[in-house]
């Protein structure tokens, strides 16, 4: 049923779902378009939600009883999105527990985003299943398509619950992080997944906080563009990274070339639309950039590890700040710890 004046409940929820996903912006570069995306759960569809001052791209599932909300934003170069059962201003873990909507753990969503036609995708970091299928499509310049299943989660830094769904599009205009629009898929859970931290030469990859001693997975679909852009020619030579430090034996491992998956590129020099699948589990953690290429030796990489955790951490303390005066120490320590880590980075 398509809902054209919300409800008051419902507008009410879509409020505070605005606030979970918004920040003031001059244009959304990224949009979901809820219409035209489907699930396999009870109901099957989402509809968007329209009223006074609520931004294009928002919705919910279309079914009775229960739903689930979705919306995204875009900040300094960074699409965020996400489903929620309710929400509040300062959302909640437990908010984006999705097992009492039709977002159950398993469920397939195909979602459609739209975008200017000048956003380069860098990369998509997806919360969901890395067992199960993924696909990525570029439609048009200005649209994608995304497939994945919604996870049941393991336990992380913020937590533990029983179905979750959420994803990160990368379109800064930064060379660096340009991985030819690679995809991740990871079953932890997305608060605590985020950018990478450091950038070397040779490697594509995304920042993690896990709980120590529970193992997360991290499927990593580099395109053959990506190969070629960081030099690498034998997709068996591809390895996998903590914070620029290979992997222990048996916590990588490389599955090879497949170009049966459904991915679409739109690159001339990709016309199979080929992508190297590997997988890193990791169980031991603090804040780590997951990693995966060919990093050349580099004997800073210990050192730019331990500082990359140290400012994670001054982030979460300057998030956490009551008084001016801690957040004005926290920002010194954040600016002296990007300069001393630039310093040693490989680009």
């Amino acid at each position: 049923m398509k809902i054209s004046k919300p409800q008051p409940f419902l507008f009410s929820s879509l409020t505070i779902l605005m606030t979970i996903f918004t920040v003031p912006v001059l244009r959304a570069d990224f949009l979901w378009d809820p219409t035209a995306s489907t699930h396999t759960g009870s109901g099957g569809g989402f509809e968007s939600i329209s009223g006074p001052g609520v931004p294009a791209g928002y919705g919910q599932t279309d079914n009775m009883g229960t739903k689930a909300f979705g919306g995204g934003n875009n900040q300094g170069g960074v699409f965020t999105f996400g489903f929620v059962n309710t929400g509040g201003p300062d959302p909640t873990f437990a908010e984006t527990e999705l097992a009492a909507t039709p977002l159950v753990a398993g469920t397939t969503l195909t979602l459609y985003f739209d975008k200017s036609a000048t956003d380069r995708v860098n990369y998509v970091a997806i919360v969901g299943d890395p067992n199960s299928p993924v696909t990525y499509e570029v439609i048009s310049t200005t649209r994608i398509k995304v497939v994945a299943n919604v996870v049941d989660p393991v336990l992380s830094a913020s937590g533990d619950n029983n179905a979750a769904f959420g994803l990160v599009i990368d379109y800064q205009n930064v060379a660096a992080l340009d991985f030819k629009q690679a995809v991740f898929v990871t079953n932890m859970h997305h608060y605590d997944v985020s950018p990478p931290v450091t950038r070397p030469n040779g490697a594509a990859g995304i920042n993690a906080d896990g709980s120590n001693g529970t193992a997360a997975t991290f499927r990593a679909y580099l395109p053959v563009g990506f190969l070629t852009s960081i030099g690498l020619t034998d997709p068996a030579d591809c390895k996998g990274y903590l914070d620029g430090l290979e992997t222990p034996p048996g916590d990588f491992t490389n599955e090879g070339l497949d170009d049966t998956l459904g991915f679409e590129f739109a690159d001339t020099g990709n016309p199979t639309n080929a992508v190297l699948k590997a997988v890193v589990v990791n169980d031991t953690w603090s804040p780590h950039d997951v990693q995966f290429g060919s990093i050349f030796s580099d004997p800073n990489a210990a050192l730019r590890a331990k500082l990359s955790k140290q400012l994670v951490v001054a982030k979460k303390k300057l998030r956490a700040a009551k008084t001016r005066t801690q957040k004005k120490k926290w920002r010194k320590k954040i600016r002296q710890l990007r300069t001393r880590i630039a310093s040693l980075a490989k680009f």
